[in-house]
């Protein structure tokens, strides 16, 4: 009986492995730039395989690889779409979009950027602090580079304060 349990348990931490290395991936934020949406301290639960039956989508907020460094931040754009700012905001197509997530509505960028096949724009909810799509070198992200779409958010800036 006792090595059944202990067959049980072992079979149980397999498969929490496996969920937590395959299905389900953990992000720490470590900066400001998607506040007010995610603070300095909060972790992010993203989920690994939601762009394996779809594509990324404008308003998801991913966990991405560029240049060596794990990101977090919001698409705005998918392939195909053109990106431009005019007067501090957003337009995709010549539409301007309505960001209802921003505190402080200027994008500091007044550049035109069309999306390559296979790849997502992405910015900070917290333009001001964000160092994002409008000014890497390579403005886009590849959409293998993704880590997964955040699903959760444990907001434990609210423990640290």
């Amino acid at each position: 009986m006792k090595l059944k349990k202990n067959l049980f348990t072992l079979l149980g931490v397999i498969l929490l492995i496996w969920f937590t290395n395959c299905v389900i991936g953990i992000a720490y934020i470590t900066s400001g730039s998607m506040f007010p949406t995610l603070h300095t301290h909060d972790f992010i639960l993203y989920n690994r395989l939601a762009y394996l039956v779809e594509k990324p989508q404008r308003g998801d907020i991913i966990s991405f690889n560029k240049d060596g460094s794990i990101y977090c931040k919001r698409i705005v754009a998918i392939e195909g779409d053109v990106v431009s700012f005019e007067e501090g905001y957003l337009y995709i197509n010549a539409e301007k979009i309505e960001e209802d997530y921003l505190m402080i509505k200027d994008t500091l960028c007044e550049d035109t950027f069309t999306v390559p096949d296979g790849c997502v724009f992405v910015l900070g909810d917290n333009r001001f602090y964000s160092y994002d799509s409008r000014f890497w070198e390579n403005p886009f992200v590849d959409v293998d580079y993704i880590n997964g779409k955040c699903v959760f958010i444990i907001p434990t800036h609210k423990c640290i304060y």
